[in-house]
């Protein structure tokens, strides 16, 4: 039935299948055209539901003869055309005079052009129409087996074509379900991570060439990467093979942004992108990558960056929009410990099918409509389950990225505390004794160490706290920062001791840093507290006739420690003694602890202890405690120790501390500490209704028993911000009442005739 010119065509396809349903689809009509004997042609598919048909194919002839720029690649069943016609009454036609009137012809479409003959038929497939091609323009007239020659040529080609699709859809389903092959394993790695993948997936291998990370015209996009926190914590070829799961299943392009818009990672694998990608760059005028993407011209930058990816960092949130080159963008941000670093975007979707739209974005990228028409026809679309799917993967890929960076984040961190002090920021011990081996070397020589100690640090923290010993700390070591040389060393060595460790540093270089530090620590002043440091300084030297160093480096920070500690010894007293007359005139200035009530207590104490049968020791322990008893009010607030009014439950429970606090600043200092219990107990009752302890009787020191009742006899009688001052005669009336109670009753009966005879 069918000529050997239509067997020689169908032979032809079955020997020479392409690869690509595209390339299928131009070679079956250009041998539907010599089939024939034609001149020009079309190919669509139809869709019976949406009654649409979608150009699938049409001969060269037609690019130069139509008005291409009109032209419809999706047009409906109901718009004027010859090739509808045979859709509509379901059967081939025939015309062979097209100038004369027909009654198939319902109108010439706005693109047509100039037809002779034509010849249509329908494909169908289970009874529906599932295609349509046209042939026109033969020298003579078509015949019947024209149309049964197209009609047999066609039913078979199309049969290839669903067998092509199928395979195509069986090989992106295979790649959802299966993402990566097994054999020829290859290892990609970087500093913290291992990813497998197969040869045969590896966008580094020929097979996969086309996914580069840009086009070669004009280099790599990452060499612009100057926040680079992405592209290190991850690493180039992790988040190739991160991005390849997605793209693979939609030959698109993949674009990974740091948080400033610099490039992460950019593949661009399909034709179209690659191809407008490529003619946006150029319309940039300039060979720098960084000043081409803030022109505004690079337009898939533009898209990608401006469209896409910012907007998804600026709001937190996926973003999905059109892009000048007709596809969409789907940007997601990439958080990493709740913050967004960046985002990872990917294309999907058809190019455009209108012309007109195709001809808008060839006037924009400045490209030939011909050359963009081609590449719509070279892009194979992806079913909306693998396009939902490659979604899915985007999202995962964000969260991969920032788990890893997260994971770089803390592995950083933690290498930083490792050999870090946390308060002050200087290198740890850990780091020294590391570091001692390296610093060992004769190259080092002469090398200098200095030990530096802050004195009465302890007093200072129990005095006014931690937050101010941490302070002093702080300011010390950014100090011993300003004065070392480059090539100098800082650590904190231990609680209150630094470390310096000064390389090719002659002793006399060393004595000089060490007493501009200590200059410099002499004018430090944090609150009212003076600082001052202990200092030690040894070098180790080369003899005269070895290279080895003349006493190791242990050994040589031994000997700076205990210069060191010969210094502290015999300075600290004296800055202990500055530290307390420190904390006296902080407490006088923020309480009513004033120096004439300090001098009254001493001399109404020097009386009592006389009346007492006291020794000369225990007078000049109480005279001591009269001007001390209350130091511990030096951390309490100001606004409660001033307060007019009563105190609230917080504030007094705020105020019953300073008896402790007292205690171990007097511990603290060998001054006072032969009274730090008498501190402690100076607000103890004899009935044991006292604070802090709840002491009671004779378990009260003698002492604190009597500067408590000279206390509160001077305080009645002065008065004070919260009470105003009575007579003689009502204070002693108050003591006595007190006696038994509050007060030892022995002590009250002797100091009441005491005072009552002055």
């Amino acid at each position: 039935m069918t000529s050997g010119k239509s067997l020689q065509s169908l032979l032809n396809i079955f020997k020479n299948i392409p690869n690509s349903i595209q390339e299928l689809q131009d070679f079956a009509l250009e041998e539907a055209l010599k089939l024939t004997d034609s001149k020009i042609g079309h190919f669509y598919k139809y869709n019976e539901n949406l009654q649409q048909l979608r150009l699938l194919s049409f001969s060269q002839k037609v690019f130069q003869d139509c008005s291409l720029n009109r032209h419809k690649k999706i047009r409906p069943l109901d718009e004027p055309g010859i090739c509808t016609e045979a859709i509509r009454k379901r059967k081939p036609l025939v015309i062979n005079d097209y100038q004369k009137s027909h009654p198939l012809k319902k109108g010439i479409s706005d693109y047509h052009i100039n037809l002779n003959r034509y010849m249509g038929i329908p494909i169908f497939k289970n009874n529906n129409i599932v295609a349509v091609v046209g042939m026109a323009n033969k020298e003579e007239d078509y015949t019947e087996n024209d149309l049964l020659r197209l009609q047999i040529f066609m039913d078979y080609l199309w049969e290839v074509r669903e067998h092509k699709e199928l395979e195509k859809e069986l090989y992106q389903i295979k790649q959802v379900l299966s993402p990566k092959h097994k054999p020829q394993i290859n290892t990609v790695k970087n500093k913290n991570y291992t990813v497998q993948r197969s040869t045969a997936q590896s966008i580094t291998s020929q097979n996969n060439a086309r996914y580069k990370l840009s086009d070669m015209q004009y280099g790599d996009l990452t060499k612009s990467n100057t926040r680079r926190e992405i592209l290190e914590a991850t690493g180039k070829d992790l988040l190739h093979e991160i991005s390849m799961d997605f793209v693979k299943l939609l030959e698109t392009t993949a674009l990974i942004f740091e948080k400033n818009g610099d490039y992460a990672l950019g593949l661009f694998a399909s034709d179209w992108c690659r191809f407008l990608n490529k003619a946006s760059r150029n319309l940039c005028s300039t060979n720098d990558n960084w000043e081409a993407m803030q022109s505004g011209h690079w337009l898939c930058h533009e898209s990608c960056w401006r469209r896409g990816a910012k907007h998804a960092i600026d709001t937190g949130q996926p973003v999905d929009k059109l892009c000048y080159g007709g596809i969409r963008i789907h940007a997601v941000p990439i958080q990493a410990r709740g913050t967004v670093v960046g985002a990872i975007s990917m294309s999907y979707g058809d190019p455009p099918q209108d012309l007109n739209h195709l001809q808008d974005i060839a006037d924009s990228y400045q490209v030939d409509l011909a050359s963009l028409w081609e590449k719509t026809k070279s892009y194979d679309s992806r079913p909306s389950f693998i396009i939902d799917i490659a979604q899915e993967r985007l999202y995962t890929a964000a969260r991969l990225i920032g788990y890893i960076m997260e994971r770089k984040k803390a592995e950083n961190q933690l290498h930083y505390l490792s050999y870090h002090d946390k308060l002050t920021g200087l290198y740890n011990r850990d780091y020294i004794d590391r570091e001692l081996n390296n610093l060992s070397g004769e190259s080092n020589l002469p090398l200098s160490i200095i030990m530096t100690d802050v004195n009465g640090l302890k007093l200072v923290n129990e005095s006014y706290g931690n937050e101010t010993g941490n302070q002093i700390l702080t300011n010390i070591a950014n100090l011993i920062e300003e004065i070392i040389p480059e090539e100098g060393i800082a650590a904190r060595w231990g609680g209150d001791e630094f470390i310096i460790i000064l390389p090719k540093t002659s002793k006399k270089q060393a004595e000089n840093i060490s007493a501009n530090l200590k200059r410099k620590c002499d004018n430090l002043q944090v609150t009212t507290f003076p600082v001052k440091m202990a200092l030690g300084v040894a070098t180790a030297t080369k003899t005269a006739t070895s290279t080895k160093t003349k006493n190791s480096l242990k050994e040589t920070i031994k000997s700076a420690e205990d210069r060191m500690y010969k210094n502290k010894l015999g300075e600290s007293e004296s800055t202990k003694s500055d530290i307390i007359g420190a904390l006296l005139a902080t407490l006088k200035e923020k309480s009513d602890e004033t120096e004439a009530h300090a001098r009254r207590l001493r001399e109404l104490g020097l009386k009592f202890g006389t009346a007492l049968g006291l020794s000369r020791a225990e007078k000049d322990r109480l005279s001591l405690l009269a001007t001390m008893h209350d130091i511990g009010k030096v951390v309490i607030s100001e606004d409660i120790l001033k307060k007019s009014g009563p105190l609230t439950e917080d504030e007094w429970e705020k105020v019953k501390e300073h008896p402790e606090i007292g205690q171990r600043i007097a511990y603290n200092s060998d001054n006072l500490n032969h009274i730090a219990e008498e501190i402690a107990s100076h607000h103890e009752r004899w009935d044991g209704k006292g604070y802090p302890r709840g002491l009671q009787g004779k378990e009260i020191p003698l002492l604190a028993r009597v500067i408590s009742i000279i206390d509160t006899f001077d305080v009645i009688t002065q008065g004070r911000s919260y009470k105003r001052a009575v007579s003689k005669q009502q204070a002693i009336a108050e003591i006595k009442r007190c006696a038994g109670t509050q007060f030892d009753p022995e002590l009250v009966e002797i100091f009441t005739n005491l005072v009552e005879e002055c």
